[in-house]
């Protein structure tokens, strides 16, 4: 094996025992908020995590990064968090007692709620990215999050498709799941979100946008 071969599986190994690292510091804060209340936190501890991989800006000690950003986003992101479960709960009830009857007016009412659905999942892909990347409010973090996926329609794409992906060779390989499901598509979701993001960041000093 050359210097570049050996290199590049070197590199391989990091990167996987970083992602596989960072899944398991996911799951164990998870469980120390006893999931209800740790799940959203330290899902929101990853992606700022994997933000500062992405601009290199790497903390000498991953836990106490994830620590922190876990215990300063805390009730933003529990907030945050339930309030789309909730959301999504009211949603779906609604799409259950209105999808089955068939009457013109009800046909309206099922187009702007599956129009309502794709705004929906749109800001459930960026929402955490978002509250990686900007400051704000919770009403900003939502709305940041509509703004920014309808403003960069193909890095929305290759988002939710990247996680497809994931969750796709997850399926065919379940061993690669718990070290690498939450961390792999956080990081490519993260990816994407920050292309849009820089996109975006670069209109407003043309004028653009102040997210």
């Amino acid at each position: 094996m050359d210097g570049t071969a050996f290199g590049g599986f070197y590199m391989a190994c990091v990167w996987f025992a970083r992602f596989a690292f960072l899944s398991v510091l996911c799951l164990l804060f998870s469980l120390a908020g006893l999931v209800i209340g740790g799940v959203f936190p330290a899902t929101a501890a990853l992606f700022a995590v994997e933000r500062s991989w992405i601009r290199k800006e790497e903390s000498p000690s991953l836990i106490r990064q994830f620590w922190r950003e876990y215990r300063t986003q805390f009730v933003k992101a529990n907030l945050l968090g339930y309030f789309m479960v909730l959301f999504g709960m009211l949603l779906w009830v609604n799409v259950k007692l209105v999808f089955p009857v068939d009457y013109f007016l009800v046909g309206v009412l099922k187009v702007l709620l599956l129009g309502l659905f794709f705004l929906y999942v749109i800001v459930l892909l960026y929402l955490f990215p978002v509250l990686a990347h900007f400051k704000g409010g919770l009403l900003d973090c939502v709305k940041n999050a509509l703004f920014v996926g309808l403003s960069s329609p193909l890095m929305t794409v290759f988002s939710g498709m990247s996680i497809l992906v994931v969750t796709y060779i997850c399926y065919v390989i379940p061993g690669l799941s718990v070290f690498f499901y939450v961390s792999g598509a956080g990081f490519l979701s993260m990816w994407f979100s920050h292309c849009a993001f820089l996109r975006l960041e670069g209109k407003a000093k043309a004028g653009g946008w102040n997210g």
